[in-house]
């Protein structure tokens, strides 16, 4: 009897728990609340590394719609993670595969990673069966790879690799030098710049903006 049930736990696919735990759900809600949830959390944490690395607190000068188009107002963020969150189950499933059918060597792997721990091979099984293991593991990778963006694209900002320039036209007791400001983004209230020379970050009502005039750049890049 045991030997039946440790046969049953090895042929256990890891992902069908996570798939048994969505199925309890209505689709409609499961896939419209959690899925933008899903989506919300991903533009927040982008733009929250995206501007903390011009020294802004994206937070302090946000509102809840903000917040709500997120999504929207990065969409390739959204796909970038959903390719990478792709990627990131069929390895899932290719480390399972590995320590299924060749744990020898996976072990070898583990404890070269793990700093000479040892292999519990019934709790990394247990661990991988969890839908809840699962969902934390792709939460914690669309973190880092959100981080990883806003980095590049600050990045391209920075050095003037965007495949469009943003000018905004302001009232000289505003701003008086607009040369060594760059547009670094905005949202419903407020405009981003960043000083280059000084490294410094300016916010800009919306209000006390004229207009803002849209300069393709020869060498810039789209993505």
């Amino acid at each position: 009897m045991n030997e039946e049930l440790s046969e049953q736990e090895e042929d256990y696919n890891p992902l069908e728990g996570f798939k048994n735990t969505f199925k309890n759900f209505e689709w409609g809600i499961s896939l419209s609340v959690g899925g933008y949830l899903f989506l919300i959390f991903l533009g927040i944490s982008y733009n929250f590394f995206y501007f903390m690395i011009f020294r802004i607190n994206i937070f302090l000068f946000s509102e809840i719609n903000d917040f709500l188009m997120a999504p929207l107002a990065n969409p390739l963020v959204i796909v970038l993670g959903l390719l990478s969150v792709s990627l990131l189950f069929v390895l899932y499933y290719l480390g399972f595969l590995w320590m299924k059918k060749h744990f020898k060597s996976y072990q070898i792997f583990y404890r070269v990673v793990m700093m000479g721990r040892k292999v519990d091979k019934k709790k990394i099984g247990k661990y991988m069966k969890s839908p809840f293991y699962i969902g934390f593991s792709v939460l914690l990778y669309l973190f880092v790879t959100a981080q990883y963006y806003a980095i590049y694209r600050s990045s391209k900002t920075s050095h003037d690799k965007n495949l469009y320039h943003y000018k905004l036209s302001l009232d000289k007791d505003v701003i008086i030098n607009t040369d060594s400001l760059v547009y670094i983004g905005d949202n419903s209230s407020h405009y981003f710049l960043f000083d280059t020379l000084k490294r410094e970050a300016t916010v800009i009502p919306k209000e006390q903006v004229k207009f803002v005039r849209i300069i393709k750049n020869p060498k810039g890049r789209l993505l």
